[in-house]
């Protein structure tokens, strides 16, 4: 029954093997006529299948990164390669703990639960709308900048909405919905606080001339500081839990076209907030909760250390990412326009926040896009992903005291060839189970790359 979970359906090989019926789960994991089946495959569920094959003590490991469907692929993938030390050290932790015996058993069984995920999931036909390909011009070289200015062109003719035209787009696949927030699977998970304190007048937020108190670094600052910029303010309402079987949320504090959050953000620390040690992290808006990527910062930050310790001034990088196929999924070629716009709305939320806070936050101009991807790891993790769920860099931003004006700009003119960490944790989890390429798309992407700008213009932008 729906209350047991029977040999059968959970592959086990005896009775013996059956999980107690008080600790399984209402919902079996077989249970696929809903739309929203995929739903099911969550951490309960998981403990559940390790518990019923007698590895109950590796349920911490499952808890510990909340892992579902899409995570348990990622999870099977590190226990395979061997490369479970790199990217997951609490993995590491339980193997030194266990037997050979018992550790080879839990990857077994996270291998055999994962290639029951897959085999569920949907892989729709491609579309039945089969469009003519677009002469885009050609680029050349990074600095023709000729043709990409023709490229961006020929992008918006394209996708603008006009009486005789609109853009590509394709019907809405609710079975290939992309998720709505990037997940690492084996980093460490930082639970952020929260206050309650929502205090704040208009001029504080909209005045940069307001005399406030200058904040100090700690782990409630930079907790503020993402919840009223990037956070989960509030969940789905029953229309849209109709409407988007496959969507976590879809309200934050940061505004988004149709609720798809295309934005990820990831903060640089080089030194100790509060009780947080440095590093980068990846923030996940649904938890409030940081990813820990890496234990090292590049050295141009790594160098401003002596500078904000103690009671010095609160500092950090906060890099803004998207991926363009959570917008492409539903909005076709004008994808690209809306994670755009995102990021914009995303920036914006994190400099009225850090205004909150009585801190400074800037786009850092001379920040390339390849910079932002190495720095935050993302040119890693998308050797990880798929194509199309790749994440690209947009900007990055410094957040920080007023009187460390001068600091920021030094690290403008060092910071753009410095090398990133050279470990990174974590396997990026997946968003959908198929996808559709649109060529228009990646092409404007390519051409409106950020390169790099004469230092004395980005001084003169700073001071």
């Amino acid at each position: 029954g729906p209350d047991t979970v029977s040999a059968l359906s959970m592959g086990a090989s005896s009775s013996q093997d059956v999980a107690p019926a008080t600790t399984t789960p209402t919902r079996p994991l077989w249970d696929t006529k809903k739309e929203d089946f995929v739903e099911c495959w969550d951490v309960q569920h998981v403990q559940a299948w390790l518990r019923a094959q007698g590895l109950q003590q590796y349920n911490d490991v499952i808890d510990h990164f909340r892992v579902d469907g899409e995570s348990l692929l990622s999870l099977a993938n590190i226990l395979s390669s061997g490369n479970a030390e790199l990217n997951c050290p609490l993995i590491v932790q339980a193997q030194a703990i266990e037997s050979p015996d018992s550790f080879a058993r839990f990857r077994d069984a996270v291998a055999q639960l994962a290639q029951r995920y897959e085999a569920q999931l949907p892989h729709p036909t491609s579309p039945s709308t089969v469009f003519e390909p677009h002469h885009i011009p050609t680029v050349e070289a990074p600095s023709d900048v000729e043709n990409k200015t023709k490229v961006v062109l020929f992008y918006h003719q394209q996708t603008e909405h006009g009486k005789n035209h609109g853009s590509r787009s394709i019907s809405r696949n609710w079975a290939t919905q992309p998720r709505i927030c990037r997940r690492y699977v084996g980093c460490e998970i930082v639970p952020l606080p929260t206050r309650s304190d929502l205090s704040v007048s208009y001029e504080r937020l909209y005045s940069p001339l307001v005399e406030h108190v200058p904040v100090g670094p700690s782990l409630a600052t930079l907790a503020d500081l993402l919840r009223f910029s990037l956070s989960v303010t509030g969940t789905r309402d029953a229309w849209q839990a109709l409407t988007m079987p496959r969507a976590a949320v879809s309200k934050r504090a940061n505004a988004s076209s149709g609720g798809l959050h295309p934005t990820e953000a990831y903060v640089l620390l080089p030194a100790a907030q509060g009780s947080l040690p440095a590093g980068t992290y990846h923030y996940v808006p649904r938890h409030h909760a940081l990813e820990r990527r890496a234990a090292t910062v590049p050295e141009a930050m790594s160098s401003m250390v002596g500078t904000h310790t103690g009671d010095g001034p609160f500092f950090c990088l906060i890099a803004v990412t998207s991926v363009y196929w959570r917008e492409t999924w539903k909005y076709g070629e004008r994808g690209y326009r809306y994670c755009m716009m995102d990021a914009g709305h995303a920036v914006g939320a994190i400099r009225m926040s850090a205004a909150r806070l009585g801190l400074c936050a800037q786009i850092l101009p001379g920040v390339t896009s390849d910079t932002i991807e190495a720095w935050t790891g993302v040119a890693d993790a998308n050797r990880l992903a798929d194509a199309e769920e790749h994440e690209y860099g947009v900007c990055m931003l410094a957040v920080y005291g007023p009187s460390m004006r001068s600091e920021i700009v030094s690290l403008v003119s060092n910071g753009r060839a410095d090398a990133p960490p050279s470990v990174w944790y974590g396997v990026p989890n997946k968003h959908s189970s198929s996808h559709y390429r649109w060529d228009i798309v990646h092409a404007v992407s390519e051409a409106t790359r950020y390169m790099d700008v004469p230092l004395d213009f980005l001084r003169s932008l700073i001071l």
